[in-house]
């Protein structure tokens, strides 16, 4: 007797189990296909908690416009960054007090990798939507003016 004889049984009796279940998961993954979970401020958030509570609120605030603002200079023609104005929104961003050299290096490397993970986070939307997401920076950018890293137009 051949031992292929049994993974042809073995196969046709999973056929058997799994075929009733074929329907209502090939209709969860057109439900998944039609309306994606924002993935963005899932993300965003862990980004923040990686921090554990090392940022007040506020800083929270100004690290999140760094990332957009970071990213939206990556993907969307004529907004680069001010690099002076990122480096004094980046120092906001530092504990207050004292603290010494390889205190503030570990601070701000942590500061990095959460600055690196929340601007992957509005990549991806801009990979979802991109003229969406550069239209909505230009709307971003012109309504704050000044108030925005980005280079004077």
């Amino acid at each position: 007797m051949s031992p292929l004889r049994h993974v042809r049984r073995a196969g046709f009796a999973a056929a058997l189990v799994l075929a009733p279940l074929a329907a209502p998961l090939a209709a969860m993954a057109q439900e998944a296909e039609a309306d994606p979970v924002p993935v963005a401020p899932v993300v965003i958030a862990h980004g923040i908690d990686m921090l554990e509570g090392a940022l007040t609120a506020e800083q929270e605030s100004i690290l999140q416009s760094i990332a957009y603002q970071s990213a939206v200079s990556r993907v969307c023609v004529g907004l680069d960054l001010d690099l002076e104005k990122f480096d004094a929104d980046f120092a906001q961003l530092r504990p207050e007090g004292e603290a010494t050299e390889a205190q503030t290096t570990y601070h701000d490397r942590a500061i990095l990798v959460a600055l690196g993970v929340i601007t992957g986070a509005f990549l991806g939307e801009y990979a979802a939507e991109p003229d969406e997401f550069c239209k909505d920076a230009e709307a971003f950018a012109a309504a704050a003016g000044d108030d925005t890293l980005f280079l004077s137009r």
